[in-house]
């Protein structure tokens, strides 16, 4: 046994050697590969060397060097359409598709230069489309240089750095250079900065930019800017936001919060955020007071799953006797669903209130 087990241990060792070989010789063909087409690209060689590019992406798909060869294949292509208006087109498109695809390649800003460069000579040529795409090249390149600038300046005033970057927030489409300015935003925690949070919430559509700005104003005080966490409820369409939203209103210390949440409950035109809702306050224990009944009748006799209609139940029978009885007995005359309906005439049963006595007599008439 002991032989057998150093045999298999043995046998182990080799197969990952062989592995380990295998990936090594894997590594040194892809770049021999690429090399071999590069090489071309020096010799100017471009119809080979577009054709050996091609074939390197096809091969080796995730390779390291696949935005290499991506990038050197559009270059060639370029060379290959000499002054060709149509093929010069297609290269400032195959540039276009290369930038969105590897936007992170070393690259990029080769690839916007050559389409500036192709840009202004198929413009100047009467293709208007072309001088609007290379007018947001420029702007975006513009964008990206004062953002360096910027960062730069990471460590002057807050004041002195605020009203620019926010100013180039405004001016910039570039989402990545959005996202880039409210990660210099977090650090700063002055009501100016906060404000600037606040705006960006009220106006920006992109929804991973607004859930980053209304996550930045629930880590510093939800309560306080409450009116405008409100006003987006009622305006924005993407679930995952509103979910995030609903989460930090019911972390808020507002008198405004229970009114807000039963309007939300009872009127939202999105039934999956009325019932997110309801599970955001009831996982707080918050659903004590007698103004969220009207809520909690909706839940109960909406269209909601059985789970969350429990949970209203159970808080609907923990609230004050009084408040809660009407709805209480609507429950043990009317509801679809028996078993709640047994509950609450348990409930009833337990109850010294006459409106109770009442219900169960009604009850008992009627079957």
């Amino acid at each position: 046994m002991k032989f057998k087990n150093q045999s298999l241990i043995s046998i182990g060792i080799l197969v990952a050697l062989a592995v380990c070989f295998l990936f090594a010789e894997m590594g040194v063909a892809q770049t021999t590969t690429y090399n071999q087409a590069n090489k071309l690209i020096l010799e100017e060689k471009w119809q080979d060397a577009h054709d050996a590019m091609l074939k390197f992406i096809e091969r080796y798909p995730k390779s390291s060097y696949v935005d290499d060869a991506e990038y050197w294949k559009c270059y060639a292509q370029e060379k290959l359409a000499g002054n060709t208006v149509p093929e010069l087109g297609k290269t400032f498109e195959a540039y276009e598709t290369f930038v969105e695809k590897y936007p992170d390649s070393k690259w990029v800003d080769d690839a916007q230069a050559n389409m500036i460069r192709l840009g202004l000579y198929l413009a100047d040529l009467g293709n208007e489309n072309y001088m609007l795409k290379v007018q947001q090249l420029q702007k975006a390149q513009n964008d990206e240089i004062a953002l360096a600038a910027l960062y730069a300046l990471g460590n002057a005033d807050e004041k002195t750095v605020l009203p620019p970057l926010m100013e180039l927030y405004t001016r910039t489409e570039n989402i990545k250079i959005r996202q880039a300015i409210l990660s210099m935003l977090i650090k700063y925690k002055s009501e100016e900065a906060t404000k600037y949070f606040l705006d960006i919430a009220r106006a920006e559509q992109n929804t991973d930019l607004l859930s980053y700005a209304l996550s930045s104003i629930s880590r510093r005080e939800p309560g306080k800017y409450f009116d405008v966490l409100e006003e987006i409820i009622w305006k924005e369409d993407s679930l995952k936001v509103l979910q995030n939203h609903i989460s930090t209103l019911a972390r808020a210390d507002s008198a405004k919060r229970d009114p807000l949440f039963v309007k939300i409950i009872t009127t939202h035109k999105n039934p999956d955020i009325r019932a997110y809702a309801f599970s955001a306050l009831s996982s707080r224990n918050i659903i004590k007071n007698p103004a969220f009944i009207p809520a909690i009748e909706a839940i109960l006799f909406g269209d909601f799953d059985e789970d969350i209609q429990s949970t209203a139940l159970s808080r609907l029978l923990r609230m004050d006797g009084k408040a809660s009885l009407p709805l209480i007995i609507k429950v043990a005359k009317t509801h679809k669903n028996m078993a709640f309906r047994k509950d609450t005439i348990e409930f009833l049963g337990k109850s010294k209130d006459p409106r109770a006595v009442k219900a169960l007599l009604e009850i008992i008439k009627r079957y």
